[in-house]
């Protein structure tokens, strides 16, 4: 298995039909990559949840318990993350 460097590797990124492009380190595009891919969602699980706010999973789980975001299907723990972004905006100036 070949190992990669990735504080010394970069990547080229172009965005078809435009101008635009740029070269970035790959230890920077790949969390930037998995954070776009979550972005789309409506739900997640704790660890993405947790992973996509920058902070711990613990302090995730007490995010979704005070939004009301928790939903339970078949024992798997889903979090809106709609539910939790309303809630951030509302209690923004309460932190």
């Amino acid at each position: 298995m070949k190992h990669f460097d990735l504080k010394n590797e970069m990547i080229r990124f172009e965005k078809e039909g435009d101008s635009l492009s740029a070269i970035i380190p790959a230890e920077l595009f790949f969390p930037l990559m998995k954070r776009i891919e979550l972005f789309g969602k409506k739900f997640v699980r704790y660890k993405e949840g947790a992973y996509l706010y920058s902070i711990s999973e613990r302090e995730f789980k007490e995010l979704a318990k005070d939004a009301q975001a928790i939903h339970r299907y078949k024992g798997v723990v889903f979090v809106s993350i709609e539910k939790i972004d309303r809630f951030l905006e509302y209690n923004r100036d309460c932190y």
